[in-house]
């Protein structure tokens, strides 16, 4: 798989680190599974998701 963009981010509000994979149409934002917040990112992904 081809990758046109693929880097890594800080996002220092959070102190978390993150990895931007962009192929094709998407970009994606791949986070570690150890992460403190890990649980409470995806439980605020799902409530955002869950408004449109």
């Amino acid at each position: 798989m081809h990758h046109a963009f693929d880097g890594y981010f800080a996002f220092s509000p959070f102190k978390f680190a993150a990895r931007v994979v962009h192929t094709g149409r998407r970009i994606q934002l791949r986070l570690s599974s150890h992460h403190v917040y890990h649980r409470l990112f995806y439980q605020a992904l799902q409530r955002i998701q869950a408004i449109e």
